[in-house]
């Protein structure tokens, strides 16, 4: 027969087997104590912890959810530690070789939302809705990038964009964002030398046009993680939209030579600029609009009004040479007529 212990002289109970713990009335408490060990000291002694219950079977119960997170491995003597203690740890300790910049970011985002309305709560306690009410009480404040997900294009908005990227400066980055899923910031960190445009088609098996993606403009120039350094294929309408870009990045490099040249400001010129000064130099010399539409290619000259119409000269002589052929007005006259209106 089991032996019996009994404490502060109340009702006895059953030894249980080693490690279940122990659990006995106490009539000063009035109340069923359960008691388990959760783990030792640093000279080896146990350390308990106890439960409390107005009926036996509730002291089971608690008792065995003691039990329970003793072989989780939740650490029950820091039962008492918030959530902003946590959070504060995090912020000194998790954060190891993130930039200046992101760890103000980190520590304002949980002062502000975190540390403010949960940060009190004892972590053992804390629950789902807890932090949907959180996030509820901030959906009013807080912008739309920072409390919804990210949004993604339909395959048909996808198709649109890449068409518009055809003849935009911006068309490169805009292709290789969207058809090879590189982050933005290591985008802005390629260069040429990362870059391979043919491949190699006759070894076996063929090597296709590639990217190595190897740098990121975050701070000491590394990728988020190791295991972000790749080399991926390219897509031909990425290699299509880089050859382009090349050329272009040429083209500017060697008009610049040339505007130092010819003994210009080579910063303060670009290719685009020759277009608008064949516009302006075209309309100072009297050339007519519906001919300098004409050539430059526009369907009418709405067009060339609004997007040249800093280069257009405003005069109108039209009028001016028929009433001196009217009034025989001199030449001189015309200017003096012109300044008095």
């Amino acid at each position: 027969m089991s032996t019996l212990r009994g404490c502060c002289g109340g009702a006895g109970v059953a030894r249980r087997n080693r490690g279940d713990g122990g659990l006995y009335w106490d009539e000063t408490k009035q109340r069923w104590i359960g008691v388990a060990t959760v783990g030792y000291d640093g000279r080896g002694k146990p350390r308990r912890r106890k439960v409390h219950a107005r009926t036996k079977t509730e002291g089971n119960e608690r008792l065995r959810e003691l039990l329970r997170e003793v072989d989780r491995g939740v650490d029950l003597n820091h039962g008492a530690i918030t959530v902003g203690e946590v959070v504060e740890a995090w912020l000194r300790h998790g954060l190891n070789g993130r930039s200046e910049a992101t760890l103000a970011q980190n520590r304002h985002l949980a002062e502000v939302h975190i540390i403010a309305l949960i940060g009190k709560k004892r972590l053992r306690d804390l629950r789902a809705h807890d932090v949907d009410r959180m996030l509820a009480a901030r959906r009013d404040q807080l912008s739309t990038s920072t409390l919804q997900r990210g949004k993604s294009m339909t395959l048909s908005q996808a198709r649109t964009l890449l068409e518009a990227c055809e003849y935009n400066p911006l068309g490169a980055y805009v292709s290789l964002a969207l058809l090879l899923g590189v982050r933005n910031e290591e985008l802005r960190a390629l260069t040429w030398d990362h870059v391979d445009l043919v491949g190699k088609p006759a070894a076996e098996p063929p090597t296709p046009p590639s990217v190595r993606v190897w740098r990121s403009v975050r701070a000491g120039g590394d990728t988020k993680t190791r295991l972000s350094r790749r080399t991926i294929g390219l897509p031909s309408q990425c290699v299509h939209a880089l050859e382009q870009h090349r050329s272009a990045t040429q083209a500017a490099g060697r008009f610049r030579t040339l505007c130092v040249e010819a003994g210009l400001d080579a910063g303060e010129w670009t290719p685009r600029e020759l277009r608008h000064s064949f516009v302006s130099l075209m309309s100072d010399a009297g050339v007519p609009l519906e001919d300098i539409a004409r050539l430059v290619g526009h369907g009418s000259t709405k067009v060339t009004e609004t997007v040249y119409r800093k280069q257009l000269r405003p005069v109108l002589t039209s009028g001016t040479q028929v009433m001196e052929t009217l009034f025989d007005l001199p030449p001189d006259r015309t200017s003096e007529v012109a300044d008095r209106s």
